[in-house]
């Protein structure tokens, strides 16, 4: 389950936008034409806070066309996300059966569809900014009874957990124990407790023997315990040192990550390497974290939506032209954005959403994911459809081509040799040169 569309309302610079949304997406644009506002309502909106006081939105989001709007006379704040199968009985039973409450399916093409709708405006009777949630039906109305259940919110959540790296992401802060990727593995890190037993130990006697090392530490911990005596009213206290670690999750948590970039160089921890590898070591830990704990913290079906700020940040130019491979490679849906001209030389056209602050508000272009085109049936475009691995289909009655995808030139070929000698040839092969 991924997020194939977004649908956003009166949200900072959008009045109101709709986006398809792929595997991977990647939003470009100048300063300020809403790239961030983008990922920011899918962050905010699928916050697993979210609905309580306190979190959500803020009267600076609201979309205010001119200086003298009032916020809290908006019709408020709307984001809608949805999930839709790209193909009938696409999702396992396990997700329809845990979220039967939610899913629509259409009775044409049979496939399954979840919409969320989040939205925030003013209250008057609770003199703040409310939030509220629905999912809906086909009619874009909210669903109710049973479907209205915030259990099953949590549920949908579970199956579409996202995370969030900003452009300012700091290596320091997401490698700690409080972070959300790293704190996470090393908690989920389990210790055998013969061998815990035998740390402990361990960590013990190496304690004892750097106090004896130097006579002062004991002095200087017999001076502070006088801090016991004076909270125990001159009863007799105790202060050890403690040099090493306590326990073995205090050592775990103190774990760091050293690398070298050549053979033959020093080992450095990570903070001590340029900020470039930093932000690529950020990006890399979420691959990890999907890998290793998404299923224990989340479901064996669940899709990461990973919403990422700039993945060139303090990039060599070469190495953000190289950064795309693997970025596309990461687990999960990935929804980007980008300044960096050598990073989008190597993202597909159909990925690229351009993004404009024009004086409506923020507006999107792309290319649509499919193009279609009239073209009369002759007997040799059936092997070439049934040849094409999926990419082209070809409806009869219709008569209406559709490419699916990039038509390499081999096969814009084929298709110009299907009509080599027919009676329109010069005009269908027209046609056909603009769906290649």
């Amino acid at each position: 389950m991924k997020i194939t569309s977004l649908r956003v309302e009166n949200f900072r610079s959008i009045k109101a936008l709709d986006i398809e949304l792929g595997e991977t997406t990647v939003f470009i644009g100048s300063n300020n034409a809403g790239k961030t506002a983008i990922l920011d309502a899918i962050r905010i909106a699928l916050t697993r806070r979210w609905g309580q006081r306190g979190t959500g939105f803020t009267e600076y989001d609201v979309h205010l066309a001119g200086e003298n709007d009032d916020p809290k006379a908006s019709p408020g704040i709307a984001i809608e996300l949805r999930s839709e199968e790209a193909a009938a009985n696409e999702w396992p039973d396990e997700i329809i059966q845990a979220v039967d409450e939610i899913v629509q399916t259409d009775p044409i093409t049979g496939k399954n569809s979840i919409t969320l709708r989040v939205s925030c405006a003013w209250s008057a009777g609770e003199g703040c900014f409310q939030p509220a949630w629905a999912f809906l039906n086909a009619a874009r109305q909210p669903l109710i009874a049973g479907s209205a259940r915030r259990l099953n919110l949590e549920r949908f959540w579970q199956y579409v957990p996202v995370f969030y790296l900003s452009a300012l992401r700091d290596a320091e802060d997401e490698f700690s124990a409080r972070s959300q990727f790293w704190g996470r593995l090393l908690k989920a890190v389990e210790i055998p407790p013969a061998l815990e037993g035998r740390v402990q130990k361990v960590l013990d006697l190496l304690n004892k023997k750097l106090l004896r090392a130097d006579p002062r530490l004991a002095q200087i911990a017999n001076t502070l315990s006088g801090a016991t005596r004076v909270a125990a009213r001159d009863r007799a206290g105790e202060v050890d040192l403690r040099l090493v670690p306590l326990k073995s999750w205090d050592l775990l948590s103190k774990a760091e990550i050293i690398l070298r970039n050549e053979p033959d160089w020093p080992w450095l921890p990570l903070q001590r390497h340029g900020q470039g590898i930093q932000s690529l070591s950020v990006m890399f830990l979420f691959q990890a974290f999907v890998e290793h704990l998404l299923k224990e913290l989340y479901e064996p079906e669940s899709t990461p939506v990973l919403a990422l700020e700039e993945p060139e940040t303090h990039l060599h130019p070469q190495a953000a032209r190289t950064l795309w491979t693997h970025v596309s490679a990461l687990p999960g849906q990935k929804i980007i954005t980008t300044h960096s001209p050598y990073f989008v030389q190597r993202v597909p056209f159909r990925d690229l959403r351009l993004v404009r602050l024009t004086e409506n508000g923020t507006e999107i272009r792309w290319l649509p994911p499919s193009f279609s085109a009239r073209v009369p049936h002759v007997a040799a475009l059936d092997a070439v459809v049934a040849g094409s691995g999926g990419l082209l289909s070809y409806d009869r009655a219709a008569q209406t081509l559709t490419v699916g995808g990039k038509l390499e030139e081999a096969g814009y070929r084929d298709l110009l040799a299907c009509y080599g000698t027919h009676a329109e040839r010069a005009v269908i092969h027209g046609v056909l040169r603009r769906v290649a």
